[in-house]
């Protein structure tokens, strides 16, 4: 009839013919399987769950619906932390990568007005350092931008008035308007 029995092929060998055949025999415990398990089945389709919940209650890894249930929604609940840290990462890049960009542009910006200058200028980090130089800086002290960037005036050795400078460089930096020094 319409009602399908688990079967498997087994092969046979028949010694007077020298002859192997192939029958199909009735397979009870696949049977017993199916039967424990259809309901398993049916109910992971109805809810739309995917191949791998319905593989998995198939396999006998879960005893009851509501265990499949729970599983399924505590998949769920994951699913949706994942998706929402993956968008807050993804925000994040894009802003990162923005704010890069928004940098190099101001820094460029920066650089070309500070060479545009005609009188010397520099910029120091708070330890005294130099994180650039214009071309008059360049000129007047005969060095170029590349041999001064991150070093401090004591790291520049043949400068003489390097006490000086540097006494320059903590009162600007105590004072709460810009200084002028001329030299």
């Amino acid at each position: 009839g319409d009602d399908v029995t688990p079967q498997v092929l087994v092969r046979r060998h028949m010694d007077r013919e020298g002859l192997d055949v192939y029958v199909s025999q009735h397979v009870p415990e696949v049977e017993n399987l199916v039967r424990e398990r259809v309901f398993n089945f049916v109910l992971m389709a109805l809810a739309g769950a995917g191949a791998i919940a319905l593989v998995a209650a198939g396999l006998g890894g879960w005893r009851s619906r509501r265990s499949v249930i729970d599983a399924m929604q505590s998949l769920g609940q994951a699913n949706r932390k994942l998706s929402v840290e993956v968008a807050e990462r993804e925000r994040a890049e894009v802003l990162l990568r923005e704010s890069r960009e928004y940098l190099l542009v101001h820094e460029a910006r920066l650089r070309a007005l500070l060479r545009s200058l005609p009188e010397q200028v520099w910029m120091k980090d708070r330890a005294g350092r130099y994180l650039a130089v214009n071309a008059e800086f360049e000129r007047f002290q005969g060095v170029s931008e590349g041999e001064v960037l991150g070093k401090s005036d004591f790291d520049m050795g043949a400068w003489e008035r390097s006490e000086h400078y540097a006494a320059q460089d903590q009162a600007t930096l105590a004072a709460a308007e810009p200084l002028v020094f001329l030299e």
